[in-house]
């Protein structure tokens, strides 16, 4: 009877652990994962010190530093032994130092140049730096941050009977995604969020449109980011035509999923806007989840389960569908923008007849040729850096299909053990 027992729980232990290793792809959502920050490339403020006096400079940077303590920002000084990638002073001609410029990661720059009265007043050099990671929209976008299942951000454009039309659609597919929340994988008590940009507002959120890869000053048609977890954007910014109740609800009802459904990790863990997230906010959020989006266990096992899930069901994604949309026209969307006078660099046509702001360099004296030129080169330059990023992207695409084969080898040594432990016991009690 012992032995029985024995070899039953043995038996036992052995199919839980064969099922708690798939199992355990099923504890976050895609919502959830959007807490966590697994890497990635955060926003960069790189300072050009010129030959500026070293205490301005110092004053600069303790600026930049408080402004930007309770930001997504990495901060560089750049120096002459600096990378050639870095010269964005170069790219948007500045002459006049210290300067700064603030890089997304999707790529799109913006500099920022400091009034010489600013640089004697510490309070002035806040005042136009804090601007880049906090504004009245984003406060209220913060606000809707942790508890609602996802935040839709309505950029109004000048077509007001589209704007209109575009507001029913997103509130018919809120009111229909609430209606069926119960019916989701992992869904939230409180519903989607609507917030409004109007075009009022526009001109006052530049840095907010500048993370969207948008221009204040070119938006023709209404555009919908759907913003989740910690305010990131979930794929591409939805334009004109493509917002309608059925893609909205395909895009809202991928992010109450589970974090292995296949979702590619560049949706799960899309941009974040810039915008401050202090401990005070990171409690918050640590009570509401019942979990600490910074452990790096929990960070740790993310990563390991979205890498299984991707290595088992392909690297296609259900949202490439849905939208229609492809990484290269997401990363040609990328803007630059001045923050005084919003210069548009380059306005380039698509295949479907919407325009992007292109990040291209502009020489005095050019002709419409030149800059048409110019454009194009650019454009080109760009598609070739995405298909370089994916052939960088390989090994590692190789190494997440090596988990699965890793998780079964330690499954089959726990196995190993228990069975041994069963031979020893048995051989024991005959003896």
């Amino acid at each position: 009877m012992t032995k029985l027992t024995f070899k039953t729980r043995a038996l036992s232990l052995v199919l839980l652990v064969a099922i708690a290793l798939p199992a355990m792809a099923c504890r976050y959502s895609v919502r959830e994962v959007g807490f966590v920050d697994l890497d990635e490339a955060p926003y960069q403020f790189y300072l050009y010190p010129g030959d500026a006096p070293a205490d301005v400079v110092a004053r600069v940077k303790r600026a930049a530093y408080t402004a930007f303590i309770d930001a997504h920002v990495l901060i560089h000084e750049v120096g002459p032994d600096s990378p050639p990638e870095t010269d964005y002073a170069k790219r948007h001609h500045l002459e006049t130092f210290p300067a700064g410029v603030f890089v997304a990661p999707e790529g799109q720059s913006l500099p920022v140049t400091f009034p010489e009265a600013a640089l004697a007043d510490d309070d002035a050099l806040l005042a136009l730096l804090h601007p880049l990671v906090t504004s009245p929209k984003r406060d209220v976008l913060l606000e809707k941050v942790i508890e609602p299942f996802c935040t839709l951000l309505l950029i109004h454009g000048d077509d007001e009977k589209l704007n209109v039309t575009t507001k029913a659609r997103i509130e018919a597919a809120i009111v229909e995604l609430t209606d069926n929340m119960d019916q989701l994988e992992k869904g939230t008590e409180v519903p989607p969020q609507l917030v409004e940009l109007t075009i009022a507002e526009r001109a006052t959120e530049v840095p907010l449109l500048w993370s969207l890869g948008l221009s204040p000053t070119v938006l023709t048609e209404p555009r919908v980011a759907v913003l989740f977890g910690r305010a990131r954007r979930m794929g591409s910014i939805l334009r004109g035509d493509r917002v309608s109740q059925e893609s909205l609800m395909e895009v809202m009802t991928l992010i109450g999923a589970s974090c292995e459904c296949g979702l590619d990790r560049k949706w799960m863990q899309g941009p974040m806007l810039p915008l401050e997230w202090d401990s005070t906010d990171q409690a918050e959020l640590a009570a509401h989840l019942g979990f600490d989006p910074e452990s790096p266990l929990v960070k740790t096992e993310i990563s390991q389960i979205i890498a299984q899930g991707m290595a088992q069901q392909g690297s296609g994604t259900k949202m490439d569908s849905i939208l229609g949309v492809d990484e290269a026209e997401g990363r040609r969307a990328a803007a630059s923008v001045e923050m005084e006078d919003i210069l548009v660099a380059e306005n380039v046509p698509l295949d479907d007849g919407d325009t992007i702001v292109e990040d291209v360099p502009l020489n005095d004296g050019d002709d419409s040729s030149t800059s048409s030129t110019s454009s194009t080169k650019s454009t080109e330059s760009t598609v070739d850096n995405v298909d370089s990023m994916d052939t960088v992207d390989e090994p590692a695409d190789a190494a997440s299909k090596s988990i699965p084969w890793l998780l079964g080898i330690v499954a089959l040594i726990i196995v190993a053990n228990i069975l041994g432990a069963i031979y020893l016991f048995r051989k024991k009690s005959r003896n």
